[in-house]
């Protein structure tokens, strides 16, 4: 399961299954971190005025089919995303975050990775995983939205360092209950 003479004991392959674990509700321990960062951040923030006329017009002309009643009904969910837009920016600017090219072929290994587990291969030979990514990275869009990861992902170091983490261990039960709250409260 794990590739040959990676395990060679019961408590190593306990190790090799909890560190696998672990892998894979990383991701969504640091979007939960994320939502509720983003709910202290804004409410830090506060309320944030914009032109909204110049933005409802802009967006109707901008937008492919967008209408102003449509633009209307969008519009608080809208300023809601721009708001935290201009906090990630302001995240990344103090801070000085930038993504290197590391960065993004870190993630798109990672991706392929993922890929592979769903369909149960598990042990990839590195270069497999590096020639997959580097297909993924073909795609300006996979590759636009892998970049974007690679800038959260160092958004979220950045603020598990200015805000403190305080970690602590549940189950897979406890994880998910938790989050399906957090997704109930959003």
């Amino acid at each position: 399961m794990f590739g040959e003479n990676v395990v060679s004991s019961e408590a190593e392959f306990r190790d090799q299954v909890k560190e696998l674990i672990e892998r894979q509700f990383a991701p969504d321990s640091d979007y939960k971190f994320l939502l509720d960062a983003r709910v202290l951040l804004e409410s830090k923030v506060g309320d944030l005025q914009f032109p909204d006329a110049l933005l409802k017009r802009w967006l109707v002309e901008s937008g492919k089919d967008k209408t102003p009643e449509a633009v209307e009904a969008e519009y608080p969910a809208i300023v809601k995303d721009l708001k935290y837009h201009l906090i990630k920016e302001k995240i990344v600017k103090d801070n000085n975050l930038q993504i290197e090219e590391a960065d993004v072929t870190a993630i798109a290994k990672e991706a392929a990775r993922a890929q592979f587990a769903q369909y149960g291969m598990m042990s990839i030979a590195e270069e497999m995983v590096e020639n997959y990514a580097k297909e993924i990275l073909k795609n300006k869009d996979s590759a636009r939205n892998l970049v974007d990861r690679a800038m959260e992902n160092k958004i979220i170091e950045s603020l598990k360092s200015s805000l403190g983490v305080k970690e602590q261990s549940i189950s897979v039960e406890e994880f998910k209950k938790f989050f399906e709250e957090t997704q109930a409260e959003a």
